[in-house]
């Protein structure tokens, strides 16, 4: 086992975690007390953005730590990212008991849950071009132009007190990720990285 793989095992734990906190979310949502669509849809929204900035994570972790030494600074690191993605999942969604609507849970602990993914971010990336690592990527036009907004967005939907821009700018947060991933998989297609077995691929 490399230290690569020693250091994933680790933080893969917490992040595995997180995602089944969406997901634990989502399914009590399903089958707790019948509530109206538009009172749980601003929670769903979020949980899909939270869902999808968990795995960009898993994507920044090998530029990250592939060819980090194996040390407590190292372990830390990982662990005050992962953890912060734990935060945010387990905030999103109300708990058993709780007499707020999802969308009211929502409003009251939104600042938290954006906060916690833009401190990560900021984490990750900052600490990506500290070490002067993947600076071709982060200097191209696409990535400054989807790193500031996303930054942007976050910060909005924290401080801001009009609700009608914290709904845009989650909405804003998700399509860009959406738009974002259909961009990288149509490329991957394209190119003839993403076949299936057996396939010949794009002519």
């Amino acid at each position: 086992m490399s230290q690569f793989d020693y250091f994933v095992s680790f933080y893969s734990i917490v992040l595995g975690l997180s995602v089944v906190e969406l997901l634990t979310g989502v399914a009590r949502t399903i089958e707790g007390p019948r509530i109206p669509l538009k009172s749980t849809r601003l929670t769903l929204l979020l949980a899909v953005f939270v869902t999808l900035d968990i795995s960009s994570y898993w994507l920044q972790a090998w530029m990250l730590y592939r060819s980090a030494p194996l040390s407590m600074s190292v372990i830390l690191h990982g662990l005050l990212a992962a953890g912060s993605y734990f935060l945010a999942a387990y905030l999103v969604f109300p708990k058993p008991g709780e007499t707020r609507t999802p969308d009211a849970h929502f409003w009251a602990r939104r600042r938290w849950v954006f906060g916690l993914i833009l401190f990560t971010n900021v984490l990750n990336v900052g600490t990506i071009v500290l070490l002067g690592g993947g600076l071709g990527v982060m200097g191209s036009a696409p990535y400054i132009i989807f790193v500031s907004t996303f930054y942007i967005a976050c910060a909005v939907a924290v401080v801001t007190r009009r609700r009608r821009m914290v709904v845009a700018a989650l909405i804003w947060l998700v399509a860009f990720s959406l738009l974002a991933i259909g961009w990288e998989a149509a490329n991957l297609a394209g190119a003839g990285r993403w076949t299936l077995p057996g396939a010949s691929g794009p002519n």
